[in-house]
């Protein structure tokens, strides 16, 4: 399936900002992927 060009670094821009919330809150020990996954949802 084709997506849109530029879809690629908007998720992925999406993932770090969640990301860096996450470690700046919870640091990198309390963070998890599947929590940073289910915040995007």
């Amino acid at each position: 399936m084709r997506h849109k060009k530029g879809r690629r670094d908007t998720s992925r821009r999406r993932i770090m900002d969640v990301a860096v919330e996450r470690f700046r809150s919870d640091g990198i020990a309390g963070s998890g992927l599947a929590t940073i996954m289910k915040e995007l949802a």
